[in-house]
């Protein structure tokens, strides 16, 4: 990740990387579960697989670490997020 991402991103720890792509905004799009950051999730886009992926949010999922997760995207274009809550 440390690679992947520009200097825009929140300064913690990255773990449990996810990237898919976005047919309609033609973008990848990275998901990141954060541990002591300002949010649960951190969300970044690029151009290229290989990035560099600019930070764009956080997402916090109203607990105190998003926990495992997995990004779903359907037949129809529509994307998931599907995660723990232990």
């Amino acid at each position: 990740v440390r690679d992947a991402r520009d200097d825009t991103w929140p300064k913690c720890v990255y773990f449990r990387v996810h990237t898919v792509y976005n047919k309609k905004a033609r973008l990848y799009i990275m998901w990141v579960n954060l541990n002591g950051g300002p949010a649960d999730y951190a969300v970044g886009t690029s151009e290229s697989p290989e990035g560099p992926f600019t930070y764009v949010h956080g997402i916090n999922v109203g607990r105190k670490s998003g926990g495992d997760f997995d990004i779903l995207v359907d037949d129809d274009g529509a994307a998931y997020i599907i995660y723990t809550a232990t």
